[in-house]
């Protein structure tokens, strides 16, 4: 797991889809794809439903997501506060 998957899952997560989550993170949908269906791997578990308007967490996606949310968050906090003291 990096915290690169872990941003592409909580921003897909937070659109409710990959391909939204993919121009929002100035990347290409297919990175997105492969990040989440590699932590599904990791962690065998299935995290979206896919269907034809985009994704929805499922049960296991909703309780990976409430680990995964603040450890991106605070990552994010981490970096900009380093970022503002150079």
């Amino acid at each position: 797991m990096t915290f690169q998957q872990l941003t592409y899952f909580v921003t897909a997560a937070r659109f409710g889809s990959i391909n939204q989550a993919a121009e929002h993170l100035y990347t290409h949908q297919s990175n997105i794809s492969n990040a989440v269906r590699q932590l599904e791997e990791e962690f065998s578990i299935q995290l979206f439903e896919r269907n034809s308007k985009g994704v929805q967490l499922t049960t296991a996606g909703r309780e990976f997501l409430a680990y995964a949310d603040p450890i991106s968050t605070y990552r994010s906090s981490y970096l900009s506060t380093k970022a503002q003291h150079r």
